[in-house]
């Protein structure tokens, strides 16, 4: 049998027989890019709804935190859960540990999980919207539970029924943004990915 060289092997079967050690070489590369624009992406992200909050400081209850993320939810997936935590770090490193670390640590991650199920559902941009508003109206609510076990059911409901006023105003304030601001920004994003070359997380 005669002795297989690199002549006597056709060129193109060369060319098969180096790809995948071409791409096995290239992998690397690859994921560590995909890293840092992971990385990149959930700064952006983090920036974004750090300035949309304190632009609207000086409006009791109306806020575009929620908007945020339920758009970068939509756009980019799980990664939001990671943002939720990082804006929740610099929050309390900006005013301090108060009651409110421990709501936003479940408050805002049970958001995104919402909006993750919606997606899988292609829901309409209304649903957002209404979404938006039912998470304002029950903010209060489910901010009251620390207070359950600290000061017992009393402390706890009276904290809520207390803040009903401005749980309104967060409903309301919350569906109007969302109404204004979802489709265009939804719109946006898209193209951004689009343009970014983004997958679907």
């Amino acid at each position: 049998m005669p002795e297989l060289t690199q002549e006597s092997i056709p060129e193109p079967v060369q060319k098969t027989a180096q790809e995948p050690a071409k791409e096995a070489m290239h992998e690397p590369l690859r994921k560590a890019d995909q890293t840092v624009r992971n990385i990149a992406i959930m700064g952006v992200m983090l920036a974004i709804i750090e300035a949309g909050k304190h632009a609207l400081d000086f409006l009791p209850n109306v806020e575009l935190v929620t908007l945020f993320f339920m758009l970068f939810t939509k756009h980019f997936g799980k990664k939001t859960y990671l943002v939720a935590v990082a804006f929740t770090l610099i929050e309390t490193a900006i005013f301090g540990i108060h009651n409110w670390v421990v709501m936003y640590l479940y408050m805002w991650p049970g958001l995104i999980t919402i909006v993750l199920i919606l997606r899988k559902k292609e829901v309409e941009v209304f649903a957002y919207c209404m979404l938006a508003a039912v998470f304002g109206l029950f903010f209060g609510l489910f901010c009251s539970i620390p207070y359950y076990f600290i000061g017992g059911p009393k402390v706890g409901f009276a904290w809520w029924i207390a803040g009903i006023p401005y749980d309104l105003v967060h409903c309301v304030a919350n569906f109007v943004i969302s109404v204004v601001l979802f489709k265009p920004l939804d719109m946006a994003l898209t193209k951004i990915r689009q343009s970014l070359k983004i997958a679907d997380a």
